[in-house]
């Protein structure tokens, strides 16, 4: 599987990379440890750490207070993660892979 090389600077676009991870980690589970995270996270970026952070600081994922356990956040709207989803499978994030 391609990883990212970068995050992007737009806030747009950061949002779409977290809204597609979102989808397919709820394909999954909808809770993990810390080490399932990271083996699933492992997969889309080397600093997974990182995007771990990412997706707490922007409510995807919801931290239990000792960073053990973690939830996807069922508020993230479905409808609209649908949609920008299929847009972002069809560009399959090539301008963002290596």
């Amino acid at each position: 599987m391609e990883k990212l090389l970068f995050f992007l600077k737009k806030q747009k676009n950061k949002i779409e990379i977290f809204e597609f991870i979102y989808a397919h980690l709820k394909s999954y589970s909808e809770t993990y440890t810390e080490k399932e995270l990271n083996e699933k996270l492992r997969n889309y970026m080397m600093i997974f750490a990182t995007m771990r952070r990412y997706l707490v600081d922007y409510k995807f994922v919801i931290r239990d207070n000792y960073g053990q356990h973690y939830q996807l956040n069922p508020e993230v709207e479905l409808e609209k993660l649908n949609i920008r989803i299929e847009t972002v499978e069809e560009k399959s994030l090539s301008f963002l892979m290596f």
